[in-house]
């Protein structure tokens, strides 16, 4: 039982001296400059995932949740890669959510 309470106690102290520290934090990816406007493709791609998620909340089944859940997630990292200028990248996105729906219809 002291074992225990000294390896606590031996934690507490060492994370106690490294947040005295200041570790680096890890860099957050911030766009590229000039790229936090969407390019037409972007913009056309999101417009057609968006019209293919609409029926699907229109209808909201309960099967539907877990089908919009990822595709709205898929969506949203589509549009982060779009606005880091990332357009291949937000592009496979986009067919992935178009892939996603035909297959859970």
């Amino acid at each position: 039982m002291a074992l225990r309470a000294l390896w606590f106690a031996l934690a507490i102290l060492v994370g106690a001296a490294l947040a005295q520290i200041g570790l680096p934090r890890w860099p957050k990816a911030q766009p590229r400059d000039g790229a936090t406007t969407t390019t037409a493709t972007c913009a056309l791609a999101d417009g057609d995932a968006t019209r293919l998620l609409q029926p699907l909340m229109v209808r909201n089944a309960p099967n539907d949740a877990v089908v919009l859940e990822r595709a709205v997630h898929a969506l949203n990292i589509a549009r982060k890669h779009c606005a880091y200028g990332w357009t291949d990248t937000a592009l496979g996105n986009y067919a992935w959510i178009e892939r996603w729906v035909a297959e859970n219809r």
